[in-house]
């Protein structure tokens, strides 16, 4: 709670600085004109706040379970985050240089993932529910390993596993998303997600440094059954909601173009 006020406060004390230098000659503006830049602050984070949760409430039950996805997703990063940054200063003794190659393989790795994502994604067509299970449960075990071992190159093997299923997750998901949702929706339901991925930035972290307050174990725990969770929430949701949804969204565009023939 209390990194999630801190971060609260930092942008606020950003909004609140003056927008060019202050001298004696300019006085800084008053309390009361400052009023109105904060209530700005305020008002634009409920906003966020209410579109995410008005999509989860009134909108179908597969854009709810993408965003669910979405959201934990992003949520197991930052929470992991927090455990990461120990152990590439901790535990590896990172210098400059190996924090340069170790965001440049990250890179090259995700890079990759992409080439070959859609390949792998055609080969299991509109059912992805078995594509996704095993990305998850990568996810989670490249997150493990990642946090346990001592060997450098076991480390980055990991890192292989988790940024490789990563990026075939989040295509696969961003596939998903056009087919069920209509052409007109498509951009609104992925601007929400975007939304729902910055609200995990906020509270991500808060909760990371409260488990590893508790033990410097817990986030990876608790980070490896998140994704457990969701790969249960892909078993059970992708069969049930989301596949009727992309028959449906086939019918009506079906019927659709018979009509304009």
């Amino acid at each position: 709670l209390f990194a999630t006020g801190l971060q609260l406060l930092s942008l606020i004390a950003v909004y609140q600085l003056p927008s060019r230098s202050v001298t004696a000659a300019e006085p800084a503006l008053p309390v009361e004109a400052k009023a109105p830049v904060l209530a700005g602050v305020v008002k634009t984070v409920w906003k966020a706040i209410k579109e995410v949760f008005v999509l989860a409430v009134a909108a179908p039950p597969a854009a709810r379970l993408i965003l669910f996805l979405r959201f934990g997703m992003s949520m197991g990063f930052h929470v992991f985050y927090t455990v990461m940054q120990a152990i590439i200063k901790d535990k590896f003794k990172f210098q400059p240089t190996d924090y340069s190659n170790y965001f440049a393989f990250i890179g090259l790795t995700y890079a990759f993932s992409q080439l070959i994502s859609r390949a792998v994604i055609n080969r299991f067509g509109k059912n992805q529910t078995f594509l996704l299970i095993p990305c998850f449960l990568l996810l989670g075990g490249g997150r493990f390993v990642t946090a346990t071992t001592d060997n450098i190159y076991i480390f980055y093997s990991g890192i292989v596993l988790t940024v490789g299923a990563l990026g075939i997750v989040n295509t696969s998901i961003s596939t998903t998303i056009t087919r069920i949702a209509s052409d007109s929706n498509v951009g609104g339901l992925m601007g929400v997600l975007d939304t729902s991925e910055k609200l995990a930035g906020i509270g991500g972290p808060a909760i990371g440094g409260a488990l590893y307050a508790y033990s410097t174990f817990a986030p990876v725990i608790v980070v490896c059954m998140g994704y457990l969770l969701l790969a249960v929430a892909v078993f059970v949701g992708y069969p049930r909601y989301v596949l009727p949804a992309i028959d449906h969204k086939e019918r009506e565009s079906t019927e659709t173009k018979a009509k304009t023939e």
